[in-house]
């Protein structure tokens, strides 16, 4: 019996523990949307099946700072337009970005220009 509980509560705190970081755990900055690029290449998977790998750059102003960086997990652009100003946090080479409806994207640091 007491193997059960150990393992129940191992379980939950495991659970709850999570290393996702809530919305508001970031260090949020808001800055400026300034280009969104599209670029692919056809590819052969091992398969033999041909698909196109699509990559969205986006680049991102704060201030004197440029961010570039690159999302591959949506076929479509992420929802911010050009110009407008955007929520987004830097945390090692990634970019969290949250988009017109507040969803939270994931992007990858490219290139930081002062």
């Amino acid at each position: 019996m007491r193997k059960y509980a150990l393992c129940a509560t191992i379980l939950s705190l495991a659970l709850f523990a999570s290393p996702c970081e809530p919305l508001s755990a970031r260090a949020w900055q808001t800055g400026r949307l300034v280009t969104v690029e599209i670029s692919g290449q056809n590819s052969v998977s091992k398969s033999g099946r041909s698909h196109r790998d699509i990559w969205w750059t986006y680049t991102l102003r704060l201030k004197d700072r440029i961010y570039s960086a690159v999302s591959r997990e949506s076929p479509t652009r992420i929802g911010v337009a050009v110009d407008d100003q955007v929520k987004f946090s830097v945390e090692s080479n990634r970019i969290y970005l949250v988009d017109s409806r507040g969803k939270e994207h994931v992007l990858r640091v490219l290139r930081i220009s002062d």
